[in-house]
């Protein structure tokens, strides 16, 4: 996700690893390629598939993603998504982007009192 609001989730299934977009086409296309990037280095094995949400040309609209999905070619076997998912799992844990609050903590500060009105 950026500051746009657009996001890529990812599926992880029979047909390997498919990726979702939602957004400016423009701006998706980076995000897409770094996290394939991302994905390519830790399952090396899997394929990557990706699809953009949207209306236009080369889009899928949002109602047919399902299909589209199961349309795709079953590369995987149970166990093969199984620890696909799992690396990707630990990848996450251990690459996570939390953000994180700039400057020093506050020390010694009070919590409000609440309700005294007059």
């Amino acid at each position: 996700m950026n500051r746009s609001q657009d996001v890529v989730h990812r599926a992880v299934g029979r047909a390997g690893i498919v990726l979702v977009a939602e957004g400016n086409p423009n701006r998706v296309k980076t995000l897409l390629a770094a996290e394939k990037k991302r994905m390519s280095r830790v399952v090396v094995d899997v394929p990557v598939h990706d699809i953009i949400v949207g209306d236009g040309e080369g889009q899928v609209p949002l109602k047919k993603i399902r299909t589209t999905m199961l349309k795709m070619p079953r590369v995987l076997t149970g166990p093969q998504v199984t620890a696909a998912n799992d690396r990707l799992r630990a990848m996450g844990d251990l690459m996570s982007n939390m953000p994180l609050p700039k400057g020093p903590m506050p020390k010694g500060m009070r919590m409000p009192r609440g309700g005294k009105m007059r």
